[in-house]
């Protein structure tokens, strides 16, 4: 197990002024060595946090206003990162786990993950024929707001239970031990 994530790059390259530059691909710094270890990898997990997956979703206009920029650069950097990793492997599974649930159910953020951005997810792993895994469903019903330090990061025991869960995922549908 390799944990290539990194904390404040982004699926989105230019979409909103305060992710540019912060692509996982182009900034992350673990994108080439993602693709190098891809030929000995059965597996690969992507999943994106709510700011990870989107930019700045707090804004109903800042958002909204750029949504078709975002969906076109979401759209052409995640294909990129498929099509990549099966050149390098053409055997290799990519499950791909939507944004979680976040508090207050009724924030902007919140609303535009689940009318914009969880859809797009959704959308793209048909398209690319990901394995998908819907962990906002998993949130929701197992997950409540005590267990999030500020409505969209988990403390240490909602981390867990989404690790649980993801272990469970990845036995039941790979057969991993």
């Amino acid at each position: 197990v390799v944990n290539y994530g990194k904390g404040g790059a982004t699926m989105s390259s230019y979409s909103l002024e305060a992710y540019k530059g912060r692509s996982y691909i182009e900034k992350s710094g673990y994108y080439d060595d993602l693709i190098k270890i891809a030929p000995k990898v059965d597996v690969v997990i992507v999943m994106l946090g709510s700011n990870d997956a989107a930019g700045s979703t707090e804004s109903t206009e800042l958002f909204t206003n750029n949504y078709d920029t975002f969906k076109m650069d979401f759209t052409i950097n995640l294909t990129k990162m498929v099509k990549d990793l099966r050149n390098a492997n053409k055997d290799i599974e990519i499950i791909f786990f939507s944004t979680t649930k976040c508090y207050p159910e009724n924030s902007t953020r919140e609303k535009n993950l689940i009318n914009y951005v969880r859809p797009l997810q959704k959308q793209l792993t048909e398209d690319l024929k990901l394995d998908f895994f819907d962990m906002y469903q998993f949130t929701a019903k197992n997950m409540t707001a005590s267990e999030y330090e500020d409505g969209l990061h988990p403390l240490s025991v909602g981390y867990k239970k989404m690790g649980e869960e993801a272990a469970r995922v990845l036995k039941e549908k790979y057969g991993f031990q």
